[in-house]
């Protein structure tokens, strides 16, 4: 059995009481979640891509759009991709769940 989601929408003071409508991530975070490669494989398909570059102890110094040659990545990067995805979804779901409760 499906649960119903509430889709009210709340009035503007219920909703500025909430989490922010925006809330910067580092770039390093967005890698960590596998959402980097994720976004990228649908870039490589117009020739995109978007770049991290990180010195020697793994600290973020450039990240930038880009044209690239790739098209896609490896079945073992994409696979650590999907799990690190799929992860950083359980372990934001009751948050998720709360953002479309609009």
């Amino acid at each position: 059995m499906k649960e119903k989601i509430n889709m009210k929408k709340k009035n503007e003071t219920e909703v500025s009481q909430e989490r922010p409508m925006v809330e910067r991530r580092t770039v390093k975070e967005f890698r960590e979640t596998g959402l980097l490669v994720l976004v990228n494989q649908f870039l490589h398909i117009f020739g995109w891509a978007l770049v991290v570059e990180v010195d020697d102890n793994g600290k973020v110094i450039d990240f930038f759009p880009a044209y690239c040659k790739f098209r896609g990545f490896s079945n073992e990067t994409t696979m650590r991709a999907y799990q690190r995805v799929t992860k950083h979804i359980a372990d934001r779901l009751p948050s998720l769940l709360k953002d479309i409760e609009r």
